[in-house]
């Protein structure tokens, strides 16, 4: 009877502790990324190595119990992300020799690869689509005629971001991708920005965020809680008080030292004045003297 109660209360501890896949075929840095978060969100996870064909692949395991919470967070964090191919997928596999429409068209879409993903690596971006149009270059063509360039259009799902250096702005986006395709203007570059609703904000799907700084609350409470003093006429917190009377007291020795410094000039300036004469100022001094009449005569009077 004993080692039947004993296999039972290992079968129920078994049975407890078993999880259900919630993702499979997995890269290692996609799971990373559920666990993270899964474990945020309160929900408990685990992953789990699969080797296949000499090919590693994680899957994510959770408790059966929270499994809808789980699929539920998943989905509104838009795990896992979307990885294109890029240069090294679409070049990978090497078989006959393409056409040059067919060489193009790989050359095309895995440079809109290398794009999607570099963009997918920006923390508040969920998706993203790329549309590329190069044109071919004709080899016959008239040298003066005007050449046709590059365009792209882009369009990126986001989350809101809290800090206003990560905001997504469409100058960005542009100069990135024309310094990713040989001369393009990024003013070719349309860029098309969506912020998505997140789990912690009441933002609605292609709604815009407005940034405003959060004040503190603690620091609001001791505002609030502070007593009122007025000072001619200004409503002033008791502790900013002593602070506000130095500001002014400074204020009026410098005003008061700038009016001396004016006075004393004005009366030097008056001083030298009446010094060089009593005439009007600009006037030259009258030179006195006799006028003689008749021509100048010697004592002996030759």
């Amino acid at each position: 009877m004993k080692k039947i109660i004993i296999f039972l209360f290992i079968i129920l501890v078994f049975s407890a502790c078993k999880k259900t896949d919630l993702y499979h075929d997995l890269s290692e840095e996609e799971a990373n990324e559920m666990l993270v978060v899964l474990q945020k969100e309160g929900v408990d996870a685990v992953k789990v190595k699969d080797l296949r064909q000499n090919e590693v692949f994680w899957t994510v395991q959770v408790d059966p119990k929270k499994m809808n919470l789980a699929q539920r967070i998943i989905s509104e964090h838009h795990l896992p992300r979307k990885r294109e191919l890029g240069l090294s997928g679409v070049y990978k596999e090497k078989g006959l020799i393409p056409t040059p429409d067919e060489q193009k068209a790989r050359y095309l879409l895995a440079l809109k690869g290398e794009i999607i993903n570099s963009i997918m690596k920006i923390p508040e971006v969920v998706d993203a689509d790329v549309v590329l149009n190069i044109p071919s270059q004709d080899e016959f063509a008239d040298p003066k005629a005007e050449k046709k360039r590059p365009s792209a259009s882009v369009v990126i799902k986001a989350r809101p971001s809290d800090i206003p250096q990560d905001v997504l702005s469409e100058s960005k986006i542009q100069q990135f991708v024309a310094n990713a395709v040989e001369n393009m203007n990024p003013r070719n570059v349309a860029v098309i920005v969506t912020y998505i609703s997140s789990p912690k904000r009441g933002l609605m799907p292609g709604q815009s965020l407005i940034l405003s700084s959060t004040p503190d609350p603690a620091s609001n409470q001791r505002v609030e809680d502070s007593p009122v003093t007025r000072i001619a006429g200004l409503e002033v917190v008791s502790s900013s008080q002593s602070r506000l009377k130095i500001y002014l007291a400074i204020f009026f020795i410098v005003l008061a030292v700038l009016a001396a410094a004016l006075i004393i000039t004005v009366i030097r300036t008056s001083r030298t004045r009446s010094d060089r004469g009593d005439g009007a100022p600009g006037e030259r001094p009258m030179i006195e003297g006799k006028v003689v009449e008749g021509q100048p005569r010697l004592k002996d009077g030759r």
